[in-house]
Order: structure tokens, then sequence, then C-alpha cells
């Protein structure tokens, strides 16, 4: 936290009204009404399990284990999040089938 109460994180700046609405968000109680949503996780938590399970039954919800490097999730010198490659794959390739 800064002395204004806002947080940098993963190269973004989020102000304290930002982060007080974003703690009043529980994706587990919002059913996802989106063309398609893709979960992917590097490794499961029991967060990642939370929602999986209940998101699961929607049309547009799929969920993807991919296993990488659990321990990329960090910012490099530039503000850049450096995604594993394996992770990366995953995206492309519902991003593929979904427009296919």
């Amino acid at each position: 936290m800064d002395a204004n109460q806002g947080l940098q994180s993963n190269g973004f700046y989020m102000n304290p009204g930002f982060l007080r609405a974003l703690k009043e968000i529980d994706l587990v109680k919002l059913a996802p009404e989106f063309r398609g949503v893709l979960h992917i996780v590097s490794e499961a938590t029991e967060h990642s399990e939370q929602l999986k399970n209940a998101w699961r039954d929607s049309p547009c919800y799929e969920f993807r284990h991919t296993p990488a490097p659990g321990d990329w999730n960090y910012v490099d010198v530039y503000g850049s999040i450096l995604l594993p490659q394996p992770v990366i794959q995953g995206i492309v390739e519902w991003i593929a089938n979904t427009e296919a």
C-alpha cells in the first residue's frame, strides 16, 4: 500500500476506491454471462476449485489445468508479467477453438 492507500500490482495501480469495490466481488456467487470464459490454472488451489465447482455447469465456462512453474506471477523491471509458455499456448488453443 502506498501513502494514499492505493496498491501497485503486476504493473497496474489500483486506487483505494477500486480496491474497496474489488473486495465486494465474490466470483463464486456470480454466474458467468459471457460468450466464453477460460479459467486456466497452473496449480489447483482451494479458490480455483471453488470457482470451478460453482461455474462448471455454465455452457460458456471452460476450466483447464495447465502444468507450469508455480511461481510465474512476477513482474519484471519493465512492469511485464512473464507467463510460462504452456499457459500462453493453452490460451492460444482456447481462442483458436472458440473462433473456429
